[in-house]
């Protein structure tokens, strides 16, 4: 048996937080979601992914250029993608003490993937960022990554839901993502 632990500490002046999406604010994600999932899909029916799924598994890009961006361009809260959109916005929700709703019609898609596929897709290392508004043409011409508007910052209500998605102009039970330690 090979175990490996790996432990990267740093620091930063002005960290950009999960903890600071305020009522009001708009929920961005970056780049399109699914990949992973689609790929891992594929391998547990027994088929070959489509290059472009393996390759967003087996290769993730981690968005560090793009958060500095969007915290000089007003990000007030941002978390990564790996435990699947709606769980990592749950999160968020949570550590900020809001609701969060996400409009699963406009989130975009890797290629042949569904909205609720694409939901809980884990990996994926997209962001999920919250402002009150941010410049999308100037962060997509400087990065070359895509930034979508994908829903909103609400107030909490009293019986603690974090995160509610809506399809079709439907509200849905949200499928959940990774769930740690459940």
């Amino acid at each position: 048996d090979l175990t490996l632990a790996l432990t990267v500490l740093g620091s930063t002046a002005s960290p950009l937080r999960r903890n600071g999406a305020r009522p009001g604010d708009t929920v961005y994600v970056t780049g399109s979601l699914g990949g992973p999932g689609a790929a891992l899909a594929a391998w547990m029916r027994g088929e070959a992914p489509s290059a472009s799924a393996r390759e967003r598994f087996a290769r993730p890009v981690a968005r560090i250029p793009e958060a500095r961006w969007l915290a000089r361009g007003g990000a007030r809260a941002a978390i990564d993608i790996a435990d699947g959109l709606l769980a990592d916005a749950e999160q968020m929700a949570t550590a900020s003490a809001v609701r969060i709703q996400i409009d699963l019609d406009t989130v975009p898609l890797h290629e042949g993937v569904s909205a609720r596929d694409a939901a809980v897709s884990g990996e994926e290392y997209e962001l999920i960022v919250c402002a009150a508004a941010l410049d999308v043409p100037a962060f997509e011409r400087t990065s070359g990554v895509q930034l979508t508007a994908i829903g909103s910052v609400l107030e909490p209500v009293p019986n603690g839901i974090g995160v509610t998605a809506r399809m079709n102009g439907e509200r849905l039970a949200p499928p959940m993502g990774f769930r740690h330690f459940s």
